[in-house]
């Protein structure tokens, strides 16, 4: 199913791209991003708080017409969650997860005629280089990365914002995974040295970002 939309959502992307090319001539815009994220997990604990972070990338803008215009961006962006243990103890009280992503947004942005506001609508594909685990406070735990981890995520990406004259947009963005971020686990379970065969872990990157962007120049 995830593959299918995913395929789904390119192939409508192309082919409206194909038929904005024959229709409407304008420059397409390149400019810089930078964003704030409020970031974490769905579906797994009850306790989950959101992580402050940033994202910072480059942007690609392609008008179709005065009203719709095709998006796509290349970023770096931190990640995390944090897990209020549900019974303290005095070795942890919470647990801070970070997740580092190379993510490529691609969006629809519809903006009215003669109007400041403008809705986004569109998917969001990211790689994972580098996550870390941290038990607050540190009392006899070490830090780990998580092997089960999957490197690809993707999923559902909607906005709305504000563009102020030619260069500057200021806009508010949810992202939510259409999968869980885990594998199934199959091995010798570390204690008891027995085989085991575990499902994935229910797990869902959820992203709510305030970004500002800057057209530089167009190409």
């Amino acid at each position: 199913m995830k593959k299918r939309t995913i395929i789904f959502f390119l192939f409508l992307y192309q082919s409206i791209l194909l038929d904005a090319k024959a229709q409407f001539k304008t420059n397409p815009k390149f400019g810089i991003r930078v964003g704030t994220n409020f970031s974490r997990f769905t579906k797994t604990f009850t306790n989950n708080k959101f992580y402050l972070n940033y994202s910072i990338g480059v942007t690609f803008e392609k008008p179709f017409n005065q009203k719709f215009s095709y998006i796509s961006e290349i970023s770096y962006s931190k990640q995390g969650n944090i897990a209020l243990a549900n019974n303290p103890s005095p070795s942890y009280k919470k647990l801070l997860t970070k997740y580092d992503y190379i993510t490529a947004p691609l969006f629809i942005r519809y903006k009215p005629p003669k109007s400041i506001l403008f809705l986004t609508g569109g998917m969001q594909i990211a790689y994972l280089v580098n996550n870390e685990t941290i038990f607050l406070p540190i009392k006899g735990f070490t830090n780990y990365s998580d092997p089960l981890l999957k490197r690809w995520d993707s999923g559902i990406l909607l906005g709305t914002g504000i563009r102020l004259k030619n260069h500057f947009i200021i806009d508010l963005r949810y992202f939510n995974s259409f999968s869980t971020l885990y594998r199934p686990y199959n091995g010798l379970d570390p204690i008891t040295g027995n085989y085991v065969s575990a499902p994935a872990i229910r797990r869902f990157n959820q992203v709510l970002s305030l970004n500002f962007t800057y057209n530089l120049f167009n190409l």
